[in-house]
């Protein structure tokens, strides 16, 4: 260790006793503070990312339908970004996680944290892992999320 050191001491030998310039200098400039414009957010459904490792898309839409409450509906489900149901094909291959969609029906108002919180539980006592959670926004009216 001690050579080492001593080996990179002398590498830098040839930068010793130099100078140099001294850099240019400029009013330094600011930008004027970002003002966000403020939105009306309502939250309107939720993606249920759950782990299904087994069974089709369609025993876990026929798992899941009866579990939507509060105003939710389960609107479609999706496996590595394509839709899978309704309307699939049997033939699409799917990974363990799908992504689950309760929504409220178009202009039917915003639901609320504790109603996701109840579907979160009826999903669990049902026996589906869920996984992770997204939740889907109108920003003043138009939604804030890909339709899908």
């Amino acid at each position: 260790p001690a050579r080492a050191k001593r080996m990179a001491f002398s590498a830098n030998d040839d930068f010793r006793g130099k100078t140099y310039s001294k850099a240019s200098t400029r009013p330094l400039t600011t930008r004027p503070p970002y003002k966000r414009e403020t939105s009306k957010r309502e939250l309107v459904g939720v993606d249920v990312f759950v782990c299904w490792p087994t069974g089709t898309m369609e025993e876990l839409a026929k798992k899941l339908e009866p579990l939507a409450g509060d105003g939710l509906k389960l609107e479609s489900l999706s496996n590595r970004g394509m839709k899978v149901w309704p309307g699939g094909h049997k033939e699409t291959f799917t990974v363990d996680s799908t992504a689950c969609r309760f929504q409220l029906p178009e202009g039917k108002g915003s639901v609320s944290h504790a109603a996701v919180v109840k579907l979160l539980e009826r999903v669990t006592q049902a026996g589906v892992e869920f996984v992770k959670t997204e939740g889907l926004y109108n920003f003043d009216g138009k939604a804030g999320f890909a339709k899908g």
